[in-house]
């Protein structure tokens, strides 16, 4: 157990020290960013950031700030690992979106958070994490 963890507050403590509100703090999409990495054997690394624009189920169309990291897995050697790999989906050809709430942190992290295949599905879950992180208090 980190001893660490004994002294600092918990995130409940948190969360009711800076007056956590569903509706101010997990509800405003300004306070989400997304990231997306891309794994594919025909691209550049690159690092790109930009505003990723989508109709989100029950806040209509939003825009989200979104990181895109994209690396290049054709320097591995297709004949020396399984073909599997290289499908679609695989570990060396896939896509892997996450989207957290940079507003409400404990210690500088990030507590609600969530991963999945699309921008809108992690950001829907991670702002469902943080309703339900709030209903907690």
């Amino acid at each position: 157990m980190n001893p660490n963890f004994l002294c600092s507050p918990s995130p409940a403590h948190t969360l009711k020290a800076i007056n956590f509100s569903v509706p101010v703090h997990c509800e405003d999409l300004k306070n989400y960013s997304c990231e997306k990495r891309v794994f594919k054997p025909n691209i550049s690394n690159s690092t790109v950031s930009l505003n990723e624009c989508l109709n989100l189920d029950g806040h209509g169309e939003v825009c989200v700030p979104l990181r895109q990291l994209s690396f290049s897995t054709g320097h591995i050697d297709e004949s020396n690992e399984e073909s599997s790999l290289f499908l679609e989906g695989s570990a060396y050809n896939s896509v892997e979106v996450s989207c957290a709430n940079r507003l409400v942190l404990h210690n500088n992290k990030v507590l609600f958070s969530a991963e999945a295949e699309s921008i809108g599905e992690a950001l829907s879950r991670s702002i469902e994490k943080c309703r339900e992180g709030g209903s907690l208090l």
